[in-house]
Order: C-alpha cells, then structure tokens, then sequence
C-alpha cells in the first residue's frame, strides 16, 4: 500500500449498513471513524429508549427478518445474536368485527412451500379459486424470463396483474394488500422488477416464513454487535481503531483540490446535545460546527434524503449523477406503541388488517420481549398508509389508530396505558420505496468522486429490493471497494441468494394455465350465486 492515510475510513451513518461496513472494514486493519446523528447504533432498524435507564425501548417498527438475508445471518452468527430470533411460519389476516377476533383470524403458512400449499389455498383469506389465481399469478411472473420484458422496472406489479387476463379483481386485491404491508408502496407504484426479485429469493428458503427478533433491537442485536466491533479494535494488532461519535451529524462534505483530482477532505459536522427529534421535522439545537478531517476514504451510509441535502454545489460538480436522490419517492410509516392496562390474548404473529384505512398491521411484542405471563400486553402498530393522516397532531394520529383498532380488537379505551403509549410518525425517517422507475435514479457505490462512496438500501445492488439485507450488502459493497482501492487483507464475501428456477416455473406456468382458466370460472360463478343470494335474502 503506497498511501499508510487510506488505512483511516470516516464511516457517517451507523444503521445496518454503515456497521456493516464498519465490520468488515475493521477485520482487515482499518481505522474507523463512525459518525451517527442519534444516541443509539442502529438507523431504522435500531431501538431507542425513552424515560432514562429503565424506561421503555421503541422501534421505528416491527421488524421481519427472511430466510435469504444470508450475509445478515453470516453477522449475527459471529456476533452470538442469532439465539435471539424466533422461528415464525404464519402470518395472519384479520377481517373487521366485534367480540372475540379467533373466528375472524385467518392464516397464511410458508407461503411458497409445496406442503403448505393445499392449507394456504384454504385459507379463507380469499376463496379457494381466487386463491389458486393469485399463486399461479406469482407462479407465472417468476416464470416469465426478465429478458422477456425491456424494462421491468418501468412497469408496476398493477400492470402486470392488469396484464394476465386470467385474473379476478378478487385475487388482484390480495396483491393490493400484501403490497402496501411488505412494501410501505400500493401496487401500482411498486416496479415489478423488485417484486420479482423478492418472491423468487423467497420460494427458495420458504420455511419459516420469517423471523422475529425476542427482544428490542438494542440489546438483542446493536449491544452485542457493538461489542464485537470493539474487541476487534482493541485486540486485532494490526493496527485497527474504532472510535464511535454519537450526537454528530455531517452538514457539509468538503472538498479540495489534490492536483487533477476532487477529493473529500474533511466532513464538517454539528454536534447535538440529543437525539434528533422523531416524529418531527424539526432540526434540535447544535451546540456548534466544526470540522473532522478525511485523510482516507469516506462511506457515506445515510438515508436518500440527508444524501440529498449533502450534494451541494461542490459536490454536484464531480458527482451529479447524486442529485437523482431528490427524484427518489419516499413514503412515511407511522409506528405506534400501544400499551394496555391488562394482558390479554392475541394473535402470535404478525396480523394484517384487512381492508384498514391506514394499511394497519401490529406484532404482539410483549409476547416476544417478556416470559411473564401476567404481565400487561404492549402492541407494536404500524401504519404502512400513513400519508393521509400524517400531517395531523400527535394526538389526533393517537386516536385515529386507537379508533381504527377498536373495529378488529375487543379493547376500550379504558383499557390503554396512555402515558406509555409511544407515537413514531416517522416523517424525518421516510422509507425509500421501490418504485416504478426508481433503479435508474438509485446510486451505485462508487461516484464521481474517488474517495467518497455511498451505502444504504437505495443504493444498486444484487438484492434490489429495499430489505435489510439490501443495507448489508450495499455496506459490504463499500467497504470492499474501499478495502480494493488501499489494497489490504483479503476480499469482502458477498452472498448473492438465489433464485427460483425460471425453466422449472417456466414449466409450471403453461401446466397450470387451463386450470386458471378453470379457477377463473369457478370464481365468476360463484359471484354470480353469491349477489343472487344477496338480492333475494338481503338481511342473510
């Protein structure tokens, strides 16, 4: 290595992706420098605790975990963290109602998995027939070899579906639904390129159907994980560093001219006295600015819209490619902690909503964080829909989802736990979505300027889908070109999944196509009974 400066790396941004890189990065002898805005590691994926020692750990939401986040998995193996997860196969729908929610709960098993198939098609989510549509619907999208269409990311899941002249407006709508839950985005938004990607990762691994984490995020996942950061930089020898400055935020890159070459070199950053407001988009008070130099590379692991304000002028010059970040969509998701008085049971999964306002969905979390039986239920809610209402007060948000859950769920309002109770509208933290288009706006790792490169779920890379997963790798994908460009230790392993078999599922598709015709039928009449009884016996 002709240059001893590339071994310093200024991480900014500490969620999964910038740890992720940190990690990686500090096996192979660098000094790290990590920067993060809050006072908890962990970006979206992390728990911040409110009320001091003691008082209560909140999520930016409930969080599923997939069987194919296998550099994921690689991490928290290493780390002793993967003892906290449990092993979920179901998801559940529940239909609005009074009394007793059991009778209206219905559930969707390893979907994907040839021996669940027969159950899930008898679900009652949907009728058998339109159930059959919808999974051969799958069946015949991951069937359909990408070349087939020019440009899968400039059509939508909607058009696709529009497309199969097999399908019912019944089976179409599980779709609606399962969109806005899994993808923060309505189906006629989301680009079919990634939902193509994301059910074909996902028919490989099937069972279990996702993972839950038995615990908040914090002292599950990010303690251990910060832990195992420092005992590498304290115990390598080769000459690693880590020093993690909470409470810092960068305002501006600055940039010098090295002859021919633009250059990062230095970050001038905001030290804050807390935690930027969540919720709000208000900026909390700094108590100054000053500068940190760069005398290596920089990995910037930050959500699009802080990238965005960072591309000044200066910037924008050798990398303007950058400022397509201002094009990418993004959408709020309302977090919601309920808190009761009481224990009571529920579903112990993660319930959908059918047919909710807001696209609710909410995780018994005290089932999974506490062993005592006795103790009072907490709920995590989650607002996928979250745009109509999130301009409203705190208060109103409260209760509009308080309101709304009362239609599914026996509970009065006697029974909330109101100083607990936690409201996240997450407007300064939007997910980025995979929209129609969005692939051509998103940036690679590298950019126009040598020592500066990007990390985050955004960002292009093999998973494509906005995922946890999709934080790693584009973190690992940082830190590797960083590693290449000062050339030391060994290349960084990336884990692609796989993927299903296009031959196979091409086969599948022409088999299974005179039954959805059938299915189709079978639909139609049953419709047709369905508004005759109706019409005849209007009360039932």
């Amino acid at each position: 290595m002709d240059d001893p400066s590339r071994s310093n790396v200024i991480v900014i941004g500490a969620g999964i992706a910038g740890l992720a890189a940190t990690l990686r990065l500090l096996e192979r002898g660098f000094r790290v420098t990590l920067l993060e805005r809050n006072n908890w590691l962990g970006g979206k994926l992390g728990a911040h605790q409110t009320g001091g020692a003691g008082g209560d750990f909140h999520e930016h939401s409930y969080h599923m975990y997939l069987n194919w986040y296998h550099n994921f998995w690689r991490i928290t193996d290493e780390i002793g963290a993967r003892k906290h997860f449990e092993p979920q196969h179901s998801m559940g729908y529940l239909r609005r109602g009074g009394g007793d929610w059991a009778p209206r709960l219905v559930r969707n098993t390893d979907v994907g998995a040839p021996e669940t198939a027969y159950q899930n098609l008898m679900s009652g989510l949907r009728s058998p027939a339109d159930m059959f549509l919808y999974s051969y619907a799958l069946i015949d999208l991951l069937g359909t070899p990408a070349w087939h269409y020019e440009a899968l990311d400039k059509m939508s899941v909607l058009s696709f579906l529009n497309s199969r002249h097999y399908l019912t407006r019944a089976a179409m709508s599980i779709q609606e639904d399962i969109s806005l839950k899994a993808f923060a985005s309505p189906n006629f938004l989301t680009a079919v390129q990634s939902f193509r990607k994301f059910i074909s990762f996902s028919y490989c691994c099937p069972s279990p159907m996702m993972w839950l984490l038995r615990g908040n995020a914090q002292q599950c996942l990010f303690e251990p994980l910060e832990r195992h950061l420092h005992r590498l930089a304290s115990g390598g020898g080769r000459g690693q560093r880590l020093e993690i400055r909470p409470l810092h935020e960068v305002r501006r890159l600055c940039l010098t001219d090295a002859g021919a070459i633009e250059r990062i070199e230095g970050v001038e950053l905001a030290a804050s006295p807390s935690m930027p407001s969540i919720g709000t988009a208000s900026n909390p008070p700094v108590k100054g600015t000053f500068a940190l130099p760069a005398r290596g590379d920089v990995i910037l692991a930050v959500p699009p819209q802080s990238v965005a304000r960072l591309v000044d002028e200066a910037v924008f010059a050798h990398a303007p490619h950058l400022a397509a970040v201002r094009r990418m969509d993004s959408q709020p998701m309302i977090s919601f902690d309920l808190y009761f008085k009481r224990p009571f049971a529920l579903p112990c999964e993660v319930v959908g909503l059918l047919n909710s306002r807001f696209a609710l969905s909410f995780l018994d979390t005290s089932r999974l964080w506490k062993s005592d039986p006795n103790a009072a239920t907490f709920i995590n809610v989650v607002a996928s829909d979250a745009l109509p209402i999130s301009g409203y007060s705190p208060d109103m948000i409260r209760q509009l989802l308080i309101r709304e859950l009362m239609e599914y769920l026996p509970f009065t309002t006697k029974d909330v736990d109101f100083e607990r109770c936690h409201l996240q509208t997450n407007t300064t933290e939007e997910l980025f979505t995979n929209e129609v288009g969005s692939w051509g706006l998103r940036p690679a790792t590298a950019c126009g300027i040598p020592n500066l490169f990007l990390a985050g779920d955004y960002c292009r890379n093999p998973i494509d889908v906005v995922t946890i997963e999709g934080a790693v790798t584009s973190g690992l994908l940082a830190a590797e070109a960083v590693r290449a460009r000062a050339g030391m230790g060994a290349p960084i392993e990336i884990i692609e999944p796989n993927m299903a078999p296009e031959w196979i599922l091409a086969g599948l598709k022409l088999a299974g196509l005179p039954y959805a015709h059938l299915a189709k039928a079978i639909s139609t009449i049953e419709r047709w009974l369905w508004r005759s009884y109706r019409e005849v016996f209007p009360n039932g």
